[in-house]
């Protein structure tokens, strides 16, 4: 059985956007308080308690996953010149 896709929520994009517009490649260290400033505002915008990630479940944004939009949204960038 496939496992669920991953979606972004609008709280999450809007950060990472934001993040993007200063920094195309950020550290590992950059990446690691994204994960936590997404977690929280999901977490937020679903009204569970800020430090309750766990309860994200499929939805829980992780570094490799900031990893890879920050990739994505490069690649996406070299084919817009």
């Amino acid at each position: 059985q496939r496992r669920s896709r991953f979606k972004w929520g609008s709280a999450s994009k809007r950060i990472l956007y934001d993040s993007y517009a200063n920094n195309t490649n950020p550290s590992k260290e950059e990446r690691d308080m994204l994960v936590d400033a997404c977690n929280h505002a999901e977490c937020v915008q679903r009204g569970l308690l800020p430090n309750h990630e766990s309860a994200l479940g499929s939805s829980l944004v992780t570094e490799v996953r900031v990893y890879n939009w920050f990739a994505n949204r490069r690649k996406e960038d070299t084919f817009k010149i």
